[in-house]
Formats: C-alpha cells, sequence, structure tokens
C-alpha cells in the first residue's frame, strides 16, 4: 500500500514557485536544478519538446548520454560528450569527478530512484509542479495515496484485491476518484504518479497584494521569520507518523521532556568529572582523525558501501580538517557517554538480559536506561578513572575504547529484534531529539547531530579493525607455511605446480576475511546494530526535510547598474520602490496639508520631500513634517524660538487668530 505522504495544503504559506537555478555546472550539461525539490530536470531540446524528465544523479550519465530512444522510457535521445560510456564505463573517473563538481554545488541532490519516489508535492504547492512533465488524466484510490494514468483499471483492481480485501462488488466510482497526475520520472519501471492538488486557495496564497495599500514588498517582508524566532513551520502530518512509527512517541511518553534534555546535555559547570571525559573524548577523536588517511583504504570504502542497488557518492570514509568541526562531532559522543554515566550515578539503570535490577524503583518520573552486563562493568570502571587524580586524556584512551565497543558493537544484538532502545545508542538519538519545551526538535537539527553519531560509530568501527590488525601481528599468526621453500623442505615433488601457486598464498587472508565481516556486520543497514538504526533516522528525516518548504530569502540583484531586492519569485526595483514611496508621500503631505492642519499657513520647508541626488543619505533624520528630533532642546526645521517644533502648530493657529471652524458639509465643528 502506498502511503498519502503529499502534506496537506497550506493557503497562508508562500506559494511555490518551482524556480529552476540555471547554474553553470548544470547547464553546461543542458539540466537545472529544481531548488524547491532538490532535483535535476533535462532541459535537452528534441523534436521541438523540453525532456522535463528529474533525474536522480547516479542515473544523470545514462539519461544525458542515450544515443537511442530506450524501450520503456519516455525521453528523447541525448548525447552530452562528459557522460558517453560504454556498458562497463558507466562510472568511470570523469563521469565521477563531474557528480562530485555538482555534489559541491548541489549537496542537497537527489541521489536515487529510492529517493525520488519518497518526493510528494509541497505543502505550499499550489497547482502542478512547474518544469517537469505535464500532468495527465488519471484515478486515484479513496483510501490511501496509490494512482495510475493507464487506459485500464488492472493495476487498481490487483492493488485493491492485495491491500483493501477481495469484494469487488463496490463500484469503481466509489472506490476511485478521477484526477490530474504527474511524474517526476517516466520510465514505466520506475515510475510514481501523484496527484496534482486542486488550485483551491491559490488565489488567496498567491495574491500577496489584497490588504489595501500594502506593497509587494512590505508584504513578503512581513513572512519573513526575524533572527530568533522559531525554524519553519513542519508539517506535522508527515513528521509524527515517523517517530511513532519508529517507537519514539512511545519510547518518551511516560517521562518529562526537559528531563530528558537534562540527561543528553552536555556537561555542566560543576561535573568536573565529565568535563574530564569531554576533554579525553575530544583528544581522543582528535587523534583518530589525523590517522583516518593512513587507515586500510578496503576498510574506508566498506565503511560507506550502500545497501545493494543504492550508488555512493562518497568513496572512502574521510575525517573532517577543521578543528571546531572535528570538536562538534565529538561533543554527540560526548553526550551519549554522559547520558549513560548520569543514569548509572543516579542509580536508574536496568541490567538485561536477567540480570541484578536497579538500586532505585522505576517510576515514570525517572528514565532508565538499559544495560548489558559488559556496559555496565565498563561504565563504572570508567567512573573510577574520571575520579582518579593520575589519569589525564591519554591514559583514558584505552578505557574509552572499552567502553565504546559495549555501545557500537554490542553483545545483545539479538534482544534488539524486538526493542531498538534496549541499546543505549538508540535511547540517546531518541532522547537527543526531544525538545525541552516538549515534543521534538526541527528534523533538520536531528539529521545534523545524528550524522556526527555515525560518523563517531565509523571512526570507532576503523580504529577498532587497525588495533586488532597490530594484536593479530603482535600474535605471531603469520608464518612461512605454503611457500615454496617450504613445501620442497616436505618433500614436495611437484615443484612446478607450487610455483604456480606462487603469489596466490596470502598470509593475512584470514584478517582480511574478518575485516569484512565486522564491517558487513556492524557498518551496514538492515541489521540490528546501532549503526543501522542511527542510519533508519538519517535517511527517514532527509525525506522529511526535504519535503519540507524552503525559507523566504531575500536576496539582492544588480544588474546593469539598476539595484533590485528578490524574494519567492518577486522582484522588485530599488528606484521604483523609491518612486512609489515618494509618491505615497506626496499624497499623505496634501491629505494632511487640507484635511489635518486646514490649510495652515506654514513655512514651505514642512513639506519638502529629499531629492534623488545622494539615494544612500544615512544621515539625515527625516524632512519637513516629516522630521523627528533626536532630543526636546532641537529644531526640526532649522529655525529658533517661536519656529521651533515643538511650538510651531500652535504659532500658525495665533496667526490665523481661530482655532476651530464650522465644517458646512458635515455640519459640526472642526
Amino acid at each position: 500500500m502506498i502511503d498519502d505522504f503529499t502534506t496537506p495544503f497550506n493557503p497562508d504559506a508562500a506559494p511555490a514557485t518551482n524556480d529552476l537555478n540555471y547554474h553553470e555546472v548544470l547547464q553546461n550539461i543542458g539540466c537545472a536544478y529544481l531548488e524547491e525539490y532538490d532535483l535535476i530536470v533535462c532541459r535537452h531540446l528534441e523534436d521541438g519538446m523540453i525532456c522535463e524528465y528529474g533525474i536522480p544523479l547516479i542515473e544523470l550519465s545514462n539519461h544525458c548520454y542515450t544515443t537511442r530512444k530506450a524501450s520503456g522510457t519516455a525521453h528523447s535521445k541525448h548525447a552530452v560528450p562528459v557522460f558517453q560510456h560504454s556498458g562497463t564505463s558507466l562510472y568511470k573517473q570523469t563521469i565521477k569527478d563531474y557528480y562530485q563538481k555538482i555534489l559541491k554545488v548541489f549537496p542537497n541532490v537527489i541521489l536515487t530512484h529510492a529517493e525520488l519516489r519518497a518526493v510528494r508535492p509541497l505543502a505550499n504547492q499550489c497547482g502542478p509542479i512547474r518544469h517537469i512533465r505535464a500532468p495527465v488524466d488519471g484515478h486515484k484510490c479513496k483510501l490511501c495515496d496509490f494512482s495510475w494514468a493507464t487506459k485500464t483499471n488492472r493495476s487498481f483492481l490487483t492493488h485493491w484485491n492485495l491491500y483493501h480485501g477481495t469484494d469487488s462488488s463496490t463500484p469503481m466510482q466509489e472506490r476511485s476518484v478521477k484526477t490530474k497526475l504527474q511524474t517526476f520520472s517516466q520510465d514505466r519501471s520506475r515510475y510514481l504518479y501523484f496527484p496534482v492538488r486542486e488550485e483551491v486557495g491559490k488565489k488567496k496564497s498567491a495574491s500577496i497584494q489584497d490588504a489595501a495599500g500594502t506593497s509587494i514588498l512590505a508584504a513578503q517582508l512581513r513572512r519573513l521569520a526575524p533572527a530568533g524566532h522559531a525554524p519553519r513551520k513542519l508539517a506535522m502530518k508527515a513528521v509524527l507518523p515517523f517517530f511513532q512509527q519508529i517507537g519514539a512517541v512511545d519510547h518518551i511518553s511516560p517521562y518529562k521532556e526537559s528531563m530528558l534534555s537534562e540527561l543528553v546535555a552536555l556537561p555542566a559547570k560543576g561535573e568536573k568529572h565529565l568535563k574530564k571525559l569531554q576533554k579525553a573524548v575530544i583528544f581522543r577523536i582528535e587523534k583518530l582523525c589525523n590517522q583516518v588517511s593512513k587507515a586500510n583504504l578496503a576498510n574506508r570504502q566498506r565503511l560507506v558501501t550502500p545497501r545493494s542497488g543504492e550508488k555512493s557518492m562518497q568513496q572512502l570514509f574521510s575525517a573532517p580538517i577543521v578543528q571546531h568541526t572535528r570538536i562538534a562531532y565529538a561533543s554527540e559522543e560526548v553526550r551519549l557517554l554522559c547520558f549513560v554515566l548520569r543514569c548509572i550515578s543516579n542509580k536508574v539503570y536496568t541490567v538485561l538480559p536477567n540480570g541484578t535490577q536497579p538500586t532505585a524503583p522505576i517510576t515514570h518520573d525517572q528514565y532508565h536506561v538499559s544495560l548489558t552486563t559488559a556496559q555496565l562493568d565498563q561504565f563504572i570502571v570508567l567512573q573510577k578513572k574520571l575520579a582518579s587524580r593520575q589519569t589525564n586524556s591519554e591514559h583514558l584512551i584505552g578505557t574509552l575504547n572499552d567502553v565504546l565497543e559495549t555501545l557500537y558493537m554490542p553483545s545483545n544484538a539479538l534482544e534488539m529484534f524486538r526493542d531498538h532502545y534496549i541499546n543505549p545508542v538508540a535511547a540517546f538519538i531518541c532522547l537527543r531529539a526531544i525538545h525541552p519545551d516538549g515534543g521534538f526538535i526541527n528534523p533538520e537539527n536531528i539529521a545534523y547531530t545524528t550524522v556526527r553519531t555515525q560518523f563517531d560509530i565509523r571512526l570507532f568501527l576503523l580504529d577498532f579493525l587497525e588495533r586488532q590488525f597490530a594484536g593479530y601481528m603482535d600474535s605471531d599468526v603469520t608464518h612461512l607455511e605454503g611457500t615454496v621453500e617450504l613445501q620442497v623442505e616436505k618433500g614436495k615433488k611437484d615443484v612446478r605446480s607450487s610455483i604456480l601457486k606462487w603469489g596466490l598464498q596470502n598470509p593475512g587472508e584470514d584478517f582480511l576475511e574478518y575485516c569484512q565481516r565486522i564491517l558487513d556486520h556492524w557498518a551496514t543497514e538492515m541489521k540490528n546494530t546501532p549503526l543501522a538504526f542511527v542510519r533508519e533516522w538519517i535517511k527517514s528525516l532527509s525525506a522529511i526535510v526535504r519535503k519540507t518548504p524552503a525559507k523566504a530569502i531575500a536576496t539582492w540583484c544588480q544588474r546593469d547598474g539598476d539595484l533590485s531586492i528578490r524574494l519567492l519569485k518577486y522582484e522588485v526595483s530599488i528606484d521604483s520602490y523609491r518612486a512609489a514611496v515618494k509618491s505615497t508621500l506626496e499624497e499623505c503631505i496634501l491629505h494632511i496639508r487640507s484635511k489635518v492642519l486646514f490649510d495652515l499657513d506654514l513655512p514651505k520647508s514642512c513639506f519638502q520631500l529629499p531629492n534623488d541626488s545622494n539615494p544612500r543619505d544615512e544621515t539625515t533624520r527625516g524632512y519637513g513634517i516629516f522630521s523627528f528630533a533626536t532630543n526636546s532642546d532641537s529644531d526640526d526645521f532649522g529655525d529658533s524660538g517661536s519656529r521651533a517644533a515643538s511650538s510651531l502648530l500652535l504659532h500658525a493657529l495665533s496667526k490665523r487668530g481661530n482655532l476651530c471652524q464650522w465644517d458646512k458639509t458635515s455640519n459640526s465643528l472642526s
């Protein structure tokens, strides 16, 4: 069944513009970037028609170098030279290099078909998405998001019988509705149709100047969130199901959010032992980051190997170079260790399986972390060393390695089959996502912190294998058995066959196989491991963030000396804006002079407006009646005595000789 991932339309949000970014790196290959959906769109012109295909990055070379129209596809042939390849050179180095150029400019680009199939219209998308294939007639299931555009209903009948029951007596019109459909990809084996949102409320959303007298610039600037305000509003229909389905909502529901946030906080000022731990973890991370470039290349490649059927844009596991970035990655590991240590210190933990029970009783007011016996023992050793004055950061590295091994490579992986949160890493990821005031924080921020934890686990696994290799070499397991000389000494007569085996005998083959098995188990997805759980959070949250409406960002532009400001799809010339403001002020002056001041005899300087000789004057505080003083003694109009701003109106009234007059139109005093 296809879940309804399409977020409900938000008529109050700024409408999606579907603007294309014609950056040079894509324009050179005949493509553009649909910014709001993080998607590459083909703009090749064939037979008078624009291709308008949405392309995941890993399929770009296949799409842009097609010498003939492939069966099962709807796009015409393209021939971009940089993507020229044969069946065996699909990912040759020149193509990979060009992919890297694209990733540097557009790091959030959709990579795979799986990601593309998860994309749905944004909450502020009204009507069809521009710059992809035009909508087609189709139908949509009333019970889910399944849609089809074929002339027959065979696919829907199969879907209905499989997911909604076998009762076929209900008429077709009661089980589905007619609608317009779109899809990013037209390939028959990969397309996924989604309904086009009806343009209900588009007029309300797109009409920026409904309020009388409101300029485009003023109306749009009010949509910008000032500094310090909450981040963009998320479609809760898309966010909440993830936290419910992953079990996070049930896991934290009995506890106060503020208390949970404090458990995973960085060391406070009075926690001197945890401060010592923080210093040691940062020291360890920086040391390991410096050693990544010297680590085994095969292991670095296996650490970032994606699941079957997906391609990875990262060839080798790498470490950040900038120090503050390393500290940010280390901070997540500090929070994890502090979380467990705080629970142990407060005696709010449970030992699994069937171990000793915690000293403090389990209540809804206190969160209890689940620990294996090995995890508890190693953390107690760490506690003792942190309390010792003789240990420094260098002395703590071995203990930290032992503690992290019990967390990242737990002995109770089988028990995690039913409940991931019995592992402290999974529990930490969940608690790290909690907002202190209730609920969960912005998924975009959760993704950042979760990626750091993923890096910490991978860095540990790489270092673990390096330490295992050192122990393997020290154990003197490598010997000469299998070499030609030893075979001859043992009486081997067939020296020729032994020579043919020369080079095939690898004394380290057992260790290489061991490394592969370690990484296949602890560093890949679809496993009952902490890293697999972290990866699931990253992929799901990234999809949610990608479908969130983009922020409204003001951009200054200058073309041929004309300065303008761009906001969403609107661009306002500053000169035109100044002229409009000046015209509005002139009308305001006429109104005030006749309706408020009743044509009092006032100096001409009261009704002056600035000229255009100095458009960037930032010192003048106003002009004429629109002036205001910085202190009570100053004269806004440049005169003194009776002509001061505070007494100007009284002077004019006294000169006129009357304070009020009879308005014949309204028959009242004014």
